[in-house]
């Protein structure tokens, strides 16, 4: 199955500003997802906090953002690249939203709204003594 990408200019301009081996590994990344999305080096999948934008491996520490946005009359997929981001910046919980006044696309952290909402309402969650005791496995 092979796909058409599209880059969204905000994503253009980060990776403007990138190191010039990202922007490399970009083009090779672009150039495999067109002839197949979903080839395994790739490992696109829905972010859990929102399905509708996918993450992509561009290698080991970047990350691409994508939506999906549809298929061609030739029944080709079609893919908007929103973001390039390292990894450590792409959060399952990050979901996408569309800022009505200036119509650019905004990623919301929902670890972070949902700590907020927490504060606001002045609980704390503790871990549970058996949290509390569990020794943290290495990553």
């Amino acid at each position: 199955m092979t796909a058409r990408l599209s880059l969204y200019q905000k994503a253009e301009n980060e990776l403007y500003k990138m190191d010039s081996s990202v922007k490399t590994k970009f083009y090779d990344f672009c150039h495999q997802f067109r002839l197949n999305p979903d080839h395994p080096s790739l490992d696109l999948k829905p972010l859990k906090g929102d399905g509708r934008i996918h993450r992509a491996k561009i290698d080991r520490s970047y990350r691409a953002l994508l939506a999906r946005a549809g298929s061609g009359a030739d029944g080709v997929q079609q893919w908007l690249i929103v973001a390039v981001r390292h990894r450590k910046d792409v959060y399952e919980e990050l979901s996408v939203a569309i800022n009505r006044i200036t119509g650019e696309i905004e990623f919301v952290d929902l670890g972070v709204v949902g700590q907020s909402v927490l504060q606001r309402a002045g609980l704390q969650l503790t871990p549970s003594p058996d949290e509390q005791d569990a020794p943290v496995a290495p990553t």
